[in-house]
Order: C-alpha cells, then sequence, then structure tokens
C-alpha cells in the first residue's frame, strides 16, 4: 500500500523500497504468489535475482527457508495459539473467534468465515466471521456462494487465483469484486463442522497451493479443537445436570418425613421411600393430633429435575395451605379442637389449590395422583379420599380390603374425587403405596402387578411390620432382577392396635 501510494506521488525510489520490503515480508511467509505480483508491478520479471538478494538481507535468515519448512513453522505457530487458548477456557465461540482471526492474519485474507447450513438447508449462516475492516453485518451474504456450493457438495477444499474465466463469471464473484477465495471443509471422520472460507477483493492470486496445504492442516486441528470443546462441554453440562438433579432431590427430599417410622398406643407404621433417579415425584406428609392421624401420599408423573421441582411446588402449596388455615396454631396442643382440625385438614380445600397450582402453573405437562386418609383411632374408623390414586390395601386375617382408587387426575382436567371408609379392627395392616410398587417390571417388561401384591400381602401377613417391609422390598426386588428401577419406590404399612 505504501509503495502505490509512493508511486502515485511520483517518488520511485521509495516506492521499490516499499515494494521490496513487502517482497521479502511475502516470500519469508511463503506468499509467493503474492510477492511475484509486487514483483511485477514494480520491477518487471527481469528482477527476481535482485530480489532475493533483498530478501536475504531485510529478513536475515543465513539462508532462505524452504516452502515445507515455512508451512511446518507457521502451522507450529498456530497450534501453539489455539493450545493457549484451549488453556484459557473451554468457550467454542472464543476458540472459533480466535482461529478465524489467526487464518485472516496469516494468509492475508480481507474476509474468513465458518460457514453451516441454515436450519431449512437453504443457503448458508455465519457461524462466525473475521473482517479486516471489522464489518461483518451480513458478510455471509457478500460471499462467493457457487464456491461454497462445490465444498460443501465434494467435500474438497478449493482455491480461485481470479484466472479461471468459469468461475470468473459467477454472479456473486462479479457482484462483490472478489479476486482470490480460498475454502476448505471442517470435518473430524464422518462430522462435519461446516466450511472454511477466506476471500480477497484486491488482489488476485492471494492464495497459493501451499496455502490450501497450510489450511487444510488448521482445519483438522479446528475440527480436532471443537470436538473435543465439544465433548468437554457435554461433560461440564452432564456434571452440572446431576448437580442440579442432586439439589432438586434434596429440595423434594424435604417433602418425605425425616421420621420414618413411629409407634403409640394406637398404631404402628413404617413408611419406605426410593427414588427412581437422584430426583423423584413421590411425596409424602402425615400429622398425628390426639386419636386422629393424617396422611397423604402424592406422585407427580414423571421422575428426574422436573418432577421434582413440581413436587416441590405442590408439595408447598399444601404446607403453605396447612399454616395459613391453622392461623400460627400449634396443632399439637389440645386447646386446638378436633373439629377445628378437621376443617384445617379438610381435603377437597388443600387439594383444590394443589390442582390449581398445577393447571396453571404447569399448564398440563404434569399431573399428580393423591390419597388423603384420616385415622380415627378412637372410633377406628379409616376415611381414604382419592385422585386417581392406586387402592388401599386393607390385610384382615386371608381377606384384603381394598379402599379408594377414584376421582381424577389434578392438574390434568377438572378435578373430581371419591371418598370411602371402612371400620378398622385391631390387628388390620393398611397398606398405602404409589404405582412404582405393583408397575415395577422384570427383564422380560412384565409387571408385578396389583393383583399378585395383594396375595403377597395376605401370604406375608404373619411377619411383623418392619420384617414385611423388608421382605416387601427383598421379594421386589427379586422380581425387578436387575432392571432399572423405573418409577420411585413409595409405600407405608401400617399396623392398627
Amino acid at each position: 500500500m505504501l509503495a502505490l501510494i509512493a508511486r502515485d506521488s511520483n517518488n520511485e525510489a521509495e516506492a521499490k523500497a516499499s515494494a521490496s520490503y513487502g517482497i521479502s515480508v511475502a516470500q519469508y511467509y511463503g506468499f509467493n504468489i503474492l510477492s511475484r505480483k509486487i514483483r511485477d508491478e514494480f520491477f518487471g520479471q527481469t528482477t527476481s535475482k535482485s530480489f532475493t538478494r533483498t530478501y536475504e538481507q531485510s529478513s536475515n535468515p543465513s539462508s532462505v527457508e524452504s516452502q515445507p519448512h515455512l508451512i511446518q513453522q507457521r502451522q507450529f505457530e498456530f497450534l501453539k495459539q489455539m493450545s493457549l487458548v484451549l488453556a484459557d477456557g473451554l468457550k467454542s465461540d472464543h476458540l472459533r473467534e480466535f482461529v478465524l482471526k489467526t487464518i485472516g492474519e496469516t494468509l492475508g485474507a480481507e474476509r474468513v468465515l465458518l460457514l453451516d447450513r441454515r436450519d431449512h438447508g437453504e443457503g448458508y449462516v455465519a457461524v462466525n466471521s473475521y473482517s479486516q475492516d471489522g464489518d461483518v453485518e451480513d458478510i455471509e451474504e457478500n460471499i462467493s456462494h457457487s464456491i461454497v456450493d462445490t465444498v460443501f457438495s465434494s467435500k474438497k477444499p478449493l482455491i480461485y487465483s481470479g484466472f479461471d474465466m468459469d468461475i470468473a463469471s459467477n454472479e456473486s464473484i462479479i457482484a462483490n469484486d472478489i479476486r482470490s477465495v480460498i475454502a476448505t471443509p471442517l470435518t473430524l471422520g464422518d462430522k462435519f463442522f461446516g466450511v472454511i472460507y477466506c476471500d480477497n477483493t484486491i488482489v488476485k492470486g492471494a492464495f497459493s497451493e501451499e496455502d490450501i496445504d497450510l489450511l487444510q492442516a488448521m482445519g483438522n486441528q479446528i475440527a480436532f479443537s471443537l470436538a473435543m470443546v465439544q465433548s468437554a462441554n457435554m461433560e461440564l453440562s452432564k456434571k452440572e445436570l446431576e448437580r442440579d438433579m442432586e439439589v432438586a432431590g434434596t429440595v423434594q427430599s424435604l417433602f418425605v418425613p425425616s421420621q420414618l417410622k413411629g409407634d403409640s398406643d394406637s398404631v404402628y407404621y413404617t413408611i419406605h421411600y426410593e427414588s427412581a433417579s437422584k430426583s423423584g415425584g413421590d411425596w409424602i406428609w402425615h400429622k398425628t393430633v390426639d386419636d386422629k392421624m393424617f396422611f397423604l401420599i402424592g406422585d407427580v408423573s414423571g421422575h428426574g429435575v422436573g418432577a421434582a421441582m413440581v413436587t416441590s411446588i405442590v408439595a408447598g402449596t399444601f404446607y403453605t395451605h396447612e399454616e395459613i388455615m391453622l392461623g400460627g396454631k400449634d396443632p399439637k396442643k389440645s386447646a386446638v379442637e378436633t373439629k377445628e382440625l378437621d376443617s384445617v385438614f379438610k381435603y377437597s380445600e388443600g387439594i383444590h389449590y394443589m390442582d390449581t397450582v398445577l393447571s396453571r402453573i404447569c399448564n398440563r405437562a404434569y399431573s399428580m395422583t393423591c390419597a388423603f386418609l384420616t385415622f380415627d383411632f378412637k372410633q377406628k374408623k379409616i376415611e381414604v379420599t382419592s385422585s386417581a390414586a392406586p387402592p388401599i390395601l386393607i390385610v384382615r386375617g386371608d381377606e384384603v380390603h381394598i379402599l379408594g382408587s377414584g376421582g381424577s387426575l389434578l392438574g390434568f382436567a377438572e378435578y373430581t374425587r371419591e371418598t370411602e371408609t371402612m371400620d378398622l379392627q385391631t390387628g388390620d395392616r393398611v397398606i398405602i403405596f404409589t404405582d412404582g410398587v405393583y408397575e415395577m417390571s422384570n427383564p422380560n417388561g412384565r409387571e408385578f402387578g396389583l393383583r399378585r401384591f395383594s396375595r403377597w400381602a395376605v401370604e406375608n401377613g404373619q411377619l411383623r411390620c418392619e420384617d414385611f417391609k423388608k421382605k416387601m422390598i427383598e421379594d421386589l426386588y427379586s422380581w425387578r432382577a436387575g432392571a432399572p428401577l423405573d418409577d420411585d419406590l413409595t409405600f407405608a404399612i401400617f399396623d392398627v392396635k
């Protein structure tokens, strides 16, 4: 550029001095075609030997370095810089921006783009871009689309030096005054990352065959680095998801009673909860006041982070309802009358709020089954209100009584509920569970089944409560035979005294 300015000012000596320096730099970095262009422009063909001498004097090497060595040196410098970027942080955008800028500076390209096809398959989008003048707005619209099409389809590099008339006549070449183009696919094995496209609108023949080798080498390193970054980021995302699941599981565990067994003059009970993943959708609430015990078991559809978070919201709604209705009173104090407690824990009110939350916040993406039980040990009665929950089993000797199982899902449609009442007797065993118990599958996909579970409960009814629970877990696991746990395993056993 300085040489052109000097020549336009009729300063021939300064023009030739600047041109000589430009040739030296171009030859040193392997830009042979560019060096010949400068030489032809300012000195003509007969002075090539003198420029070898000028190059040797200005660059000051002991001897003229071979082109393969120069390519290896430039490739090494590129790889070194890429390693520094990778060490700085595994960010694909940062890596791509550095890569394109380095390619532009190394090859003397005015613009460098990493292109990929648009989602609908028509045209291309610049994933990242570099321009010497900093203007990258709509840059992908001002490139040689015919060359990009060829490289995308052939998966082979292509160079245009400005002399191929077939390419030179292309509309995009003419419209954007493109003098030189070099493009190469970015691949690693069978994985295709896109196309690296470089062009120059000032000089024809700005890119050489050696530049193709260098760009391909760079492309291989870029593809490997991007694959490594993607793999590392996937692993980081996986670990972040695992941490999120652990957090969600911790939150959900707050809605499973810390006291999983209890003993009183009226009843002995034990509870088992096991999530199918680090976070699940089952939850339990219970409270004992005087001669009454209130017990709720809910099962939000699905398991994982989403189900655990929805469970937390729904359970929190119920707990909030409880606190508001109590008005800060301690339900364990005898001053709180049983009649008041009946209104505080009235199922229709608390469940109505949960149904509203599920419907409005989750937009029917999640639903929940729910069973609410009231044990009245003074009257020896049990009341079960069900919203599409599994039935409650009451084992009495060699008989099984089934209670509840009607109603509709919460959060899915206008909910309905069914309430049933049954007298209790000393020795009755009440078994409450979610569908993860009887829907547990063996390796052949066969479920344990509700009828099989009912027979099993009778056959093992003579066992003490804790032994019954232990054998129930053992036999269900034996049925599963190592198959993945598809759903949360949650149940509670009450032995009436």
